[in-house]
């Protein structure tokens, strides 16, 4: 595999269009595909996609929302995934990278993601890559 780069690698938006072949990645592990499907488009939206020689190697599916009390905007980071044969590449530093500008642009200062308490990895990636544990606590409530 070439080196790979902001000059080789191609991270854009993602489209409407680009959503069915998006969900439909055997690596992304996606469970609720029609929920991903309605979430995406509109102001809102906050999903890139990670291009390598006109082929999907990686994509972050985000949401801008607007929570809490009192009411802050924040970008709901959903999923990033990385095709197993380019990970460790950068792509996914690249896909945050990119998302954190347009949250920027959108003069939202934080990216929030939801992590299981004894996911160790993730929570590693995360640190790693610049997030550190928030002031907020997350309340759930069975339904």
């Amino acid at each position: 595999m070439s080196a790979l780069d902001s000059n080789t690698v191609k991270i854009r938006r993602l489209t409407r269009n680009d959503v069915d072949m998006v969900i439909s990645m055997h690596w992304a592990e996606i469970p609720e595909k029609q929920m991903v499907y309605s979430q995406r488009g509109g102001p809102l939206d906050a999903s890139f996609l990670a291009e390598h020689e006109g082929h999907l190697v990686g994509f972050v599916l985000g949401r801008l929302l607007y929570v809490g009390r009192p009411m802050i905007g924040v970008c709901q980071l959903n999923l990033i995934a990385v095709r197993p044969d380019y990970q460790h590449h950068g792509i996914a530093s690249m896909l945050l990278t990119r998302l954190q500008s347009h949250c920027r642009e959108q003069g939202i200062h934080a990216i929030r993601a939801l992590v299981q308490k004894d996911n160790t990895g993730l929570k590693n990636y995360l640190k790693n890559a610049g997030f550190s544990p928030s002031d907020y606590i997350n309340y759930d409530m069975s339904c």
